[in-house]
């Protein structure tokens, strides 16, 4: 239409690529937005990854423990303190694992600063933001074996045994 319309008044003028402005933009900020989507992507599946690997080894935990856990509660451990400490270690373990990363994390921001626009990339709201993201995963990771854990009948356990 703007071609067609070009050419009414000046057939002589070249008109090359014609676009409206979303459009432009449009194109300049696809390759940023796909790199963006593929980010967040990674980030997803990390933290799934963290929060099946909490759950797993507390799982694991819990089950390797049973009989210790059935004579807790037989001996007069209430289920809170039962749960409790299966989610201290496995906050233990996320503990550990977020300090490792934030080491890892810090050192290798320099690396991607070139990437970055106008962004530092080790912003002091990011690293406790993931920090306390990565612990609440944990938490909710790590309370699902806990749960189990304080619903051991310990007649049941100790009888198998």
């Amino acid at each position: 239409m703007v071609k067609r319309r070009v050419w009414e008044l000046d057939s002589k003028q070249p008109v090359l690529a014609t676009a409206t402005m979303a459009e432009r933009l449009g194109e300049a900020v696809a390759g940023p937005r796909f790199f963006l989507t593929l980010a967040s992507a990674f980030t997803v599946t990390a933290g799934l990854l963290a929060a099946i690997g909490v759950y797993g080894v507390s799982a694991y935990w819990v089950s390797r423990r049973r009989r210790e856990l059935a004579i807790r509660v037989a001996v007069g451990a209430s289920r809170a303190q039962v749960m409790a400490m299966v989610i201290t270690r496995g906050m233990r373990l996320a503990t550990i694992g977020c300090l490792a990363g934030l080491g890892l994390a810090f050192w290798g921001a320099k690396a991607i600063e070139s990437m970055l626009f106008q962004t530092d990339a080790r912003h002091p709201v990011t690293f406790p933001a993931v920090t306390a993201a990565l612990g609440l995963l944990a938490l909710v990771a790590s309370t699902m074996p806990a749960l189990r854990a304080s619903r051991v009948d310990p007649m049941t356990v100790l009888r198998a045994e």
